[in-house]
């Protein structure tokens, strides 16, 4: 496996600088600007457990300084922490990209911090809740999206928060 590079000692010509993944297309917001054309349910072309877990060892001979999963939004998969264990163990340092929804309101942050998230992107696409859902088409996602970022620092995944 190759060596993990820091940032600053990324060639570009032999690897890329951050790699994102869109796991799933499946979501359940509708958000006015998704280029994944995310849907509710998994696209049934989605790749199956043995075929992401498989992508994952071909990442990681990119050895990218960092692994982004994305959607739709990539809670929405089964095997979600596989992947990211999977990642993880061969050398990759993982972020994810997640949805403000109530499924992740119900995840395990540490069990995600134990499985390799070090970085957590969250989106806030307006000052005030009305603005926010209003662009997310689904209520109530502007107060989940502030729960999650604390719900993230509490667990000591580092935060980002994309506007």
């Amino acid at each position: 496996m190759a060596a993990h590079p820091h940032f600053p000692t990324v060639n570009f010509a032999e690897r890329p600088f951050i790699l994102f993944w869109e796991v799933t297309r499946a979501c359940a917001l509708a958000c006015r600007h998704c280029r994944a054309v995310a849907q509710p349910q998994p696209h049934p072309q989605e790749l199956n457990h043995g075929e992401a877990l498989a992508l994952v060892d071909k990442i990681a001979e990119l050895a990218p300084p960092m692994l982004v999963l994305t959607g739709g939004d990539p809670m929405m998969r089964r095997d979600i922490f596989d992947i990211i264990t999977r990642a993880t163990e061969r050398g990759l340092r993982v972020a994810l990209s997640p949805a403000a929804t109530p499924r992740l309101l119900h995840t395990d942050f540490k069990r995600l911090r134990a499985a390799g998230v070090v970085s957590m992107s969250l989106s806030l696409d307006g000052a005030t809740q009305e603005t926010h859902d209003a662009f997310r088409r689904v209520p109530h996602t502007f107060e989940r999206t502030l729960q999650a970022a604390r719900m993230a620092r509490e667990a000591g995944i580092q935060l980002q928060i994309n506007t």
